[in-house]
């Protein structure tokens, strides 16, 4: 279904995502096009991503780095606009038409839009530390304006000309339990390690002094403590994602 004069792509990189992929679909199937790039799923994930029509793309790239997916499934993609979609993210009723508004109207001179978020670590919502609740990115742009270099994980797409700002969230349930956070934080530091060990060199002294300002920057200087136990809870964990990932980087060192 074409909606007003412009059309829109969604993106979904995917991975073993079946319990809780049909949220992030179910926001999303109004749009003209769906596209999952899945790399390598096992369980249910392409099931229901067909369920919805969606379009699958699978490619699983050597370093594991599923933001390399997002942009072949970006640059796959045929619609007007393109909306960059997680798994894990649903988009709210109110953005949903507030999105739909946007496509019906000529503004030439913006080519994407910073889309706010609502955050959500193990049941709670985090409003505090670096990782919080009512931050924007960049998330609906047009197609053929957008440019994406993601030699790490989470890169940022850039855009030519302006950009603006929707006023209606989007939800990001980003770890719903610690055995989900430990899985995620294997899995990305040892993608950002893989790069950062070309960059600078880790000491013992630097391993053991980073996730300590981590969890001072978090729960103390960011008032991480106001979320109460749950914001304990992320402030730990992050220092311990910190922790990991120096150690991991001194181990690439030795092996150089």
């Amino acid at each position: 279904m074409s909606i007003g004069r412009k059309t829109i792509s969604v993106v979904v990189p995917t991975f073993n995502v079946g319990k809780i992929l049909s949220r992030c679909l179910e926001s999303a199937k109004w749009a003209d096009e769906i596209i999952v790039v899945d790399m390598g799923s096992t369980d249910k994930t392409l099931l229901i991503s067909r369920a919805y029509g969606a379009k699958i793309i699978k490619n699983i790239p050597v370093d594991g780095n599923f933001d390399k997916n997002r942009k072949l499934g970006m640059l796959r993609a045929k619609g007007d606009w393109i909306l960059k979609l997680d798994s894990d993210e649903e988009l709210t009723p109110k953005l949903q038409v507030e999105i739909k508004r946007i496509l019906t109207r000529d503004y030439d001179e913006i080519n994407g839009y910073n889309i706010p978020n609502r955050i959500f670590m193990f049941g709670s919502e985090v409003k505090h530390g670096f990782v919080k609740s009512g931050s924007h990115e960049l998330r609906l742009f047009r197609n053929k304006k957008w440019s994406y270099a993601p030699f790490r994980f989470h890169q940022q797409i850039k855009v030519e000309g302006e950009t603006g700002f929707l006023k209606n969230y989007y939800y990001h349930y980003n770890f719903n339990s610690i055995a989900q956070f430990i899985e995620k934080m294997n899995r990305y530091t040892s993608l950002d390690s893989a790069v950062l060990v070309k960059e600078s060199r880790i000491y013992w002294f630097g391993i053991f002094l980073a996730p300590v300002r981590t969890f001072i920057k978090l729960y103390f200087i960011q008032f991480g403590f106001l979320d109460g136990r749950n914001g304990l809870v992320v402030s730990l964990m992050f220092a311990l994602y910190n922790f990991v990932e120096k150690i991991k980087i001194w181990e690439l060192q030795q092996k150089t």
